[in-house]
């Protein structure tokens, strides 16, 4: 009779403090557009697998918000309680809220951004560019996917990008954000590199910038400071000192003379724990990430109808950067973009840049991205591929094979001794297909 009491009492405190509902059921259903699979309940363990809205699996156990499932005859795996449905001949007896990711954007108390696009300029010494604008109106397309307010994103393209009107929003804007907020600076134009009694300092052209003489591909240097330029040291000084604790600056322009981080930069796969994504969002930060160093002229392909860097960084921001980090757990993180541009722009047979950046502060800055499907922010149209299990792969491929020792190799890699046949295979031996 004690022991009943006190399962009782253990019961009724699990649904006082944690919200517990009793289900009956033994089925989940993922009702999240997409959702990793994790070796144990918890997002510091590694990922298993990824799986799409609509998935269903057997419910073993739980433990504290995590459901443990069956994925097939000799692996299991745990879900979050947040994304899926729990149901029993087909009535749901219990959906559990997601009150871990709100809607885009909720890390911050809202965001903004500047989007500029500078394809022609007023001084016809500057060269032309193809899509400057078109990348800048494409990125703000893309922030507005990530939950940026229409009405928080300026965009200042052609002649509207003055060197006055840049640092004139600016100022407005700083006038209505918030210590909580984020902020994200783009812009797509000509950047040059003065060297001058032997100091370099990079400078960003805007629309109504003088120049000499713009210094040809492989030509790292101008002589002379352009007129009505941002120098782009003084200008991260004043843009640092904006209210938001968060700010991205994103260049497609390339420059020397600002203080870059070593050559390779931090792991992306740094699992999501709450020691980790305190740090991130409490610490301040100012980020920038520039398309190349001086020499390495902006590249624009007519294929991506963008400069390649944009290209690669809308991917980035398309969720693509947060599943080829090996950690797709629907929240990116600048080391994840930062990463994933500099791979991509350095493996493009269309360029020869090398992305820059630098970092002020111990902050991240963060995007959740959003769980809709259809239009331009469905799982498939962002490139979000599923991870499933390489032995469930290996499986398929021993069904067709008549050669065991095709697959020694795939046992190697999987940690595991060699081969023993599958059951389903035509030489199986009604064992696992690794040892």
């Amino acid at each position: 009779m004690r022991r009943l009491c006190w399962t009782f009492i253990v019961v009724a405190l699990a649904f006082v403090i944690w919200g517990v509902r009793l289900v009956a059921a033994d089925t989940l259903t993922v009702k999240a557009a997409r959702a990793n699979v994790r070796a144990g309940p918890g997002t510091s363990y590694e990922v298993l697998m990824t799986v799409r809205r609509g998935a269903t699996f057997v419910m073993l156990t739980t433990s504290e918000g995590w459901y443990r499932i069956r994925l097939n005859d000799r692996h299991k795996g745990w879900i979050a309680g947040s994304i899926v449905e729990v149901t029993r001949d087909k009535q749901v007896l219990a959906v559990v809220p997601q009150a871990s990711r709100g809607a885009p954007g909720s890390l911050y108390r809202t965001s903004w951004a500047l989007v500029i696009g500078i394809s022609r300029y007023q001084d016809t010494r500057i060269p032309s560019l193809r899509y400057a604008e078109n990348d800048a109106i494409a990125v703000q397309a893309r922030l507005q996917a990530l939950g940026f307010p229409a009405n928080q994103i300026v965009s200042l393209l052609g002649a509207q990008a003055t060197r006055n009107a840049i640092q004139n929003t600016l100022e407005a804007l700083d006038r209505r954000m918030n210590k909580e907020d984020r902020l994200v600076v783009f812009a797509a134009a000509r950047g040059v590199t003065a060297k001058i009694k032997g100091a370099e300092s990079g400078f960003f052209l805007p629309y109504d910038a003088t120049l000499e003489r713009f210094p040809p591909p492989g030509e790292r240097h101008v002589t002379r400071q352009p007129g009505n330029a941002l120098a782009l040291d003084t200008f991260l000084t004043s843009v640092s000192r904006l209210q938001p604790k968060h700010i991205l600056v994103a260049l497609d322009a390339c420059f020397s003379g600002f203080a870059k981080q070593p050559a390779v930069p931090p792991s992306p796969i740094e699992y999501v724990n709450l020691r980790r994504l305190t740090t991130w969002t409490k610490e301040p930060v100012v980020h920038l990430l520039t398309a190349g160093k001086a020499g390495e002229c902006t590249a624009e392909h007519p294929t991506y109808r963008h400069g390649v860097f944009t290209h690669h960084l809308l991917r980035g921001l398309s969720g693509n950067a947060d599943s080829a980090s090996g950690n797709a757990d629907g929240l990116l993180t600048f080391t994840e973009l930062l990463a994933y541009v500099k791979d991509r722009v350095a493996d493009d047979p269309n360029t020869d840049q090398d992305p820059q950046y630098s970092t002020q502060g111990d902050g991240q800055f963060l995007w959740q991205l959003p769980e809709v499907e259809g239009g331009a922010t469905s799982p498939t149209s962002l490139g979000l591929i599923s991870r499933p299990d390489p032995e469930a792969e290996m499986w398929e491929r021993v069904k067709a094979s008549m050669d065991p020792s095709d697959f020694q190799d795939d046992c190697r890699h999987l940690g595991r001794v060699g081969y023993a046949g599958h059951p389903e295979s035509r030489h199986g031996s009604g064992r696992s297909v690794c040892t």
